[in-house]
């Protein structure tokens, strides 16, 4: 509900997530399950629906234009009744309801009963997790997160976890039933990321011998690029050798690679973190794998 699989990666909050769903359709419709993905308008311009794959459409529905993120929770009635609108009109019920993140369970929470006969719910990220990593100067997650969390750890019939840790802490912080806990781990897109020569790979950004640091994210406090800033000054005094920091940031499934000193270089990710010694991705704080 809070963001979209179609939106630029980088900007604003982006990221993970919208790859997540994004990659879910698209192995969902190679496999000719069809698949609706309903999401807000980010702006008067977004369409009514647009094609996401062969079997799969993202919907946009008018909820909360310009809201913050917490804001989106008084949406949830009114993004859940167009949804029930959407699906009388086209006649269509679903097999199942997957929700990502605590918003869009709330709303799979409401549509459950008469919109489908199973419900699967991946948080992505749990409140009562980050509430006990917060880095300085963090503001703690609300407790109206946790509460609507903990009803979704009750009442989903599946719970997806990224990892054992994660399952774990379903269970000891929202009491959800092991039984109903499955950890499916993040993949990677062998398609995309392959080994290739490195020499070849530095000489596409120009930049030959040398160590250089490669920092994976957007710029903001929480994906931590003063760790990467903070290492490569250490490395570089603990090497005694001369080393670089490099950026990349990426849209849908291209990047841009760029030096300290020298404009984006367009690029594919794999040729991208092939060039560097040291790959980093410093999330901070940090309860699911980057």
């Amino acid at each position: 509900m809070h963001t979209s699989p179609t939106a630029s990666l980088g900007r604003s909050a982006n990221g993970g997530l919208n790859v997540y769903v994004h990659e879910i359709c698209n192995a969902f419709s190679d496999r000719g399950i069809a698949t609706d993905v309903f999401t807000r308008m980010q702006s008067p311009d977004d369409p009514t629906f647009e094609v996401l794959a062969p079997h799969s459409r993202v919907i946009y529905l008018e909820a909360g234009l310009g809201l913050e993120k917490y804001s989106l929770y008084h949406e949830v009635p009114w993004f859940a009744a167009q949804i029930r609108q959407f699906a009388a009109e086209e006649n269509i019920s679903y097999d199942l309801l997957y929700s990502h993140y605590w918003l869009s369970g709330e709303v799979a929470c409401l549509l459950r009963p008469e919109l489908s006969t199973g419900w699967a719910h991946i948080a992505h990220t749990l409140g009562l997790v980050k509430n006990q990593t917060l880095a300085a100067g963090e503001v703690p997650e609300p407790p109206l997160r946790i509460q609507v969390e903990g009803d979704i750890a009750q009442q989903a019939d599946l719970l997806i976890a990224s990892t054992a840790d994660e399952a774990s802490e379903l269970v000891s912080l929202y009491h959800a039933n092991p039984a109903s806990i499955s950890v499916v781990e993040p993949g990677v897109d062998l398609m995309m990321f392959q080994p290739i020569d490195r020499a070849e790979a530095r000489r596409n950004i120009g930049y030959g011998p040398g160590r250089l640091l490669l920092f994976v994210g957007r710029l903001e406090r929480l994906k931590g690029v003063e760790v990467a800033i903070r290492a490569r000054r250490t490395f570089a005094s603990c090497r005694r050798t001369a080393s670089r920091l490099a950026w990349l940031h990426s849209r849908r499934r291209r990047a841009a690679c760029r030096l300290s000193d020298r404009q984006p270089v367009d690029c594919d990710q794999s040729s991208a973190t092939a060039r560097a010694d040291i790959c980093s991705t410093p999330t901070i704080p940090r309860d699911t794998p980057s």
